[in-house]
């Protein structure tokens, strides 16, 4: 159903592209400490291209909603075609397209929670929080889909015509 909320590692799979969380790498345990603990902040997930096979590896010490976002902004990359990049750009920084981020970003939080999903979150009065839960996403990314979907908008205007 439209208004329900989706698993990203089940789209995952529907797609065919295979789910790795770095915690299983056992060939780089320093690393993976690394970006699992101090370093947390600096690894969420990637797509990994072997031609045109794509792996995601993600950062299973995050919290469970907050993979679901990773997850779900990977799937984007590919569903939009997005071509791969270097990792790091010539000064050794991050390479970083922020045009393909930000579409990876919109559509990632819109696989997560639909339009047809925030409509009904505003007609049954669901609150933020309890909305954020059910769909297992931040009440951030829920904020922003109330917002960019004009839910909220569309439900006071119905309310003036009745």
């Amino acid at each position: 159903e439209a208004s329900s909320p989706l698993c990203p590692f089940k789209l995952a799979e529907y797609l065919l592209i295979p789910v790795c969380d770095i915690l299983t790498l056992g060939e780089c345990r320093a690393e993976v400490n690394h970006l699992c603990n101090g370093g947390r902040e600096e690894f969420s997930a990637i797509t990994v291209l072997d031609g045109v096979r794509r792996t995601i590896l993600h950062n299973g010490s995050h919290h469970p909603n907050r993979q679901r976002s990773n997850i779900a902004h990977e799937i984007s990359h590919a569903i939009m075609g997005h071509p791969p990049a270097p990792l790091l750009n010539n000064k050794g920084g991050r390479s970083y397209d922020s045009e393909i981020e930000r579409e990876a970003n919109f559509l990632g939080a819109a696989l997560l929670v639909s339009r047809e999903a925030t409509m009904k979150i505003v007609f049954d009065e669901i609150p933020l929080e309890i909305a954020a839960q059910e769909f297992e996403v931040s009440e951030k990314l829920m904020e922003f889909r109330l917002n960019i979907t004009g839910a909220r908008t569309i439900r006071r205007r119905s309310r003036k015509k009745s």
